[in-house]
């Protein structure tokens, strides 16, 4: 082969490769904190462009990279928990992360192929068919080897008509119609077919200015006609210091004083493990507090670690105490943060396999919701608000959602930004207000519109007061809208699938 042809050959792979991750990078600057919309459906697009001028056996390693791209830019935030506070060293700790990138960018490899194989030179296929497998995937990643729900392409969209589908479709819904419209503005711009591209522009439309209406639509509605007085305490204590033994004694004392101080409210909320230290080892701390916080008719939720009945178990908790009761043990825990997967094999290999409270077990699937002052809350701790199935079912038989969060883990980074964007999201989905409580930030109240009515600056020592309203009623996707979504497309792939196999069968 002449020198020229090899050097325009590999010059064309280098670009390919550049475009790829591009395309995947590009798109995590539509989520926050950036929080530029469009660039999740500029991503998509230039993805399908790429996927349309190669040939198949290329599809595979483009889809590869692509995803590569999308979390190696959207979870950078994951090296910083494995470096600052992991005990690994930074170039570990970037290994660590590079390693966890390139594994879940397998999932979009496997999208790239079955698309560019499948469902490419269809119409149906190229627009719907992209759509459909894009939500697909991002419900497989969810709950594959645990799960990774983050960076779904709907959370981009909180702020643009088609969020106004969210509580009928949930997250995936709007991923749909996010990924729909690439593949619209894919057919516009190259589909030689004119009649194609003018309805295509049609449809685009239709979809947005049908989102815009349904943006105005109330679903849920409150209860009573007064508000909850709410009062959540972001105590910004050091990461550094939170579990160690030396510094307990004040923390713990530190958070009874000013936990007194906001017996005036009706709910007081503490982030996760507000209280660094087991229960049982705390009842002389926090039961004169309960007893005060009853009289006064005030309930507390307080983030914990508990101990089983036979000291066998710890569990992440939460605990409704004064006016309340209740307590809720974590069921989705993270990985290594929480537990150690091959615990045995993985344990002591490195520090970062040892964190502090890394031993939790997982709590029961069906447990009962927190009462507080007669209100019935759904609680979710940290990771957990990130799983739309989760929340979507425990939402509709509560009043209000709270999530406590110890976002301290991934310091100055974009991960706290996100999880806000993820909490927002749940808060639109079901209709209901969301309180999230973190140790050092964003400690935020948001409304069933999924709009931030108040928060507490990063980083900072600080009380958020706000006023929340106990809602009724369920939204589509509480009710059904999850299993509608994904079911749909499912059987959309599989009818699709079936009629390219019989057109091929006959050609």
């Amino acid at each position: 082969m002449p020198l020229r042809s090899c050097t325009s050959i590999l010059i064309k792979n280098i670009v390919l490769i550049f475009l790829a991750i591009t395309a995947g990078a590009v798109i995590t600057l539509s989520f926050s904190p950036i929080d530029q919309w469009y660039f999740g459906i500029l991503g998509c697009l230039l993805l399908l462009i790429i996927l349309d001028k190669i040939p198949p056996n290329y599809s595979f390693w483009i889809g590869w990279l692509f995803g590569i791209g999308l979390f190696g830019f959207g979870t950078s935030w994951i090296s910083v928990s494995i470096d600052l506070y992991g005990g690994a060293s930074s170039l570990l700790a970037w290994t660590l992360t590079l390693i966890f990138c390139v594994s879940l960018g397998i999932f979009y490899a496997i999208f790239s192929c079955a698309y560019k194989r499948w469902l490419h030179d269809n119409l149906l296929g190229s627009t719907l068919g992209f759509s459909a497998l894009w939500v697909v995937f991002e419900w497989l990643r969810s709950w594959i080897f645990s799960g990774f729900p983050w960076l779904y392409l709907g959370y981009s969209h909180l702020e643009t008509p088609l969020s106004g589908y969210a509580p009928i479709g949930s997250v995936f819904g709007v991923s749909f119609l996010c990924a729909l419209s690439a593949s619209l503005l894919f057919a516009i711009t190259f589909n030689p077919q004119k009649q194609i591209r003018i309805t295509s522009a049609c449809f685009l439309f239709l979809i947005w200015m049908s989102g815009l209406m349904l943006k105005n639509i109330s679903w849920t509605s409150p209860v009573r006609q007064n508000p909850i007085d709410i009062a959540i305490y972001q105590p910004n204590i050091a990461q550094e210091k939170k579990w160690e033994w030396q510094y307990r004694a004040n923390i713990k004392e530190k958070m009874a004083n000013n936990i007194r101080q906001l017996f005036d409210h009706d709910l007081i909320v503490l982030p996760e493990a507000a209280i660094p230290d087991y229960f049982s080892n705390s009842t002389a701390l926090l039961t004169p507090i309960a007893r005060e916080a009853e009289k006064l008719d005030t309930a507390l939720l307080l983030g914990i670690p508990t101990l089983s009945a036979d000291g066998k178990n710890s569990y992440n908790s939460v605990m409704s105490l004064g006016a309340g009761d209740g307590i809720y043990h974590k069921r989705r825990l993270v990985p290594f943060g929480e537990y150690v997967p091959f615990e045995n094999q993985l344990r002591g290999l490195i520090e970062f396999f040892d964190l502090p409270m890394s031993n939790f077990a997982q709590g029961k699937k069906d447990q009962p919701l927190l009462n507080a002052q007669d209100t019935l809350i759904a609680p979710f701790i940290c990771y957990e608000i990130a799983y739309p199935d989760l929340v979507l079912r425990e939402a509709k038989k509560a009043d209000i959602v709270v999530t406590l969060s110890n976002d301290s883990w991934f310091g100055n980074s974009m991960g706290p930004h996100q999880h806000l964007q993820i909490a927002r999201m749940r808060a639109l989905e079901t209709g209901r207000f969301v309180i999230r409580a973190t140790n050092n930030g964003i400690s935020a109240i948001i409304n069933p519109k999924g709009i931030v009515t108040t928060t507490a600056p990063q980083f900072k020592e600080a009380v958020l007061i706000g006023k929340v309203y106990s809602m009724q009623g369920s939204t589509p996707a509480s009710s059904a809208g999850l299993p509608i979504t994904i079911g749909g497309c499912w059987i959309f792939l599989l009818s699709l699938g079936f009629r390219i196999y019989r057109a091929s069968r006959r050609g």
